[in-house]
């Protein structure tokens, strides 16, 4: 079992399958290659992280769910989900790709067990604040506000 933190996998393998739930999801096998960008010696063992494809999860054009800002982050590019599963024509391969994934331990039918997931990038992706946002919001609070001139001290 690997240690609960941070790690740098590379991706080994990808599939769409149906789970048993019914549910569509995208299965990417990685290989943790570093811990805390240590190299890891000894057996290293592949994981497997799961990405549901629903509507929620993918979200709109407009508004994308959390599994197609994570795709988008390992570099997949469109809106065809078809590209996903490797023996379409027009497939994109995930398949080489240095990412960074994160271990979590969790217990499931009284054993620990290893989450995977990849890390959120802290910069990528992120909507900037228009200046109306922040113009909006500024302005004299109840901390900000001067005392008044009638309170003798």
């Amino acid at each position: 079992m690997y240690a609960e933190g941070n790690y740098t996998c590379r991706i080994t393998n990808q599939q769409v399958t149906e789970a048993n739930s019914g549910t569509i999801q995208l299965e990417l096998e990685v290989l943790p290659i570093k811990a805390d960008d240590e190299p890891i010696d000894g057996n290293v063992f592949r994981r497997i992280i799961y990405l549901p494809l629903t509507p929620k999860t993918i979200g709109t054009k407009d508004d994308p769910g959390w599994v197609t800002n994570t795709l988008r982050g390992l570099g997949f590019q469109g809106d065809d989900f078809t590209a996903l599963q490797p023996d379409n024509a027009n497939s994109q391969s995930l398949i080489g790709k240095e990412v960074s994934c994160y271990c979590k331990h969790e217990e499931w039918d009284e054993r620990t067990r290893e989450k995977w997931s990849f890390s959120k990038s802290r910069s990528k992706d992120k909507k900037k604040a228009s200046t109306e946002a922040l113009a909006a919001l500024s302005g004299p609070t109840d901390r900000q506000q001067p005392p008044a001139k009638d309170i003798p001290f």
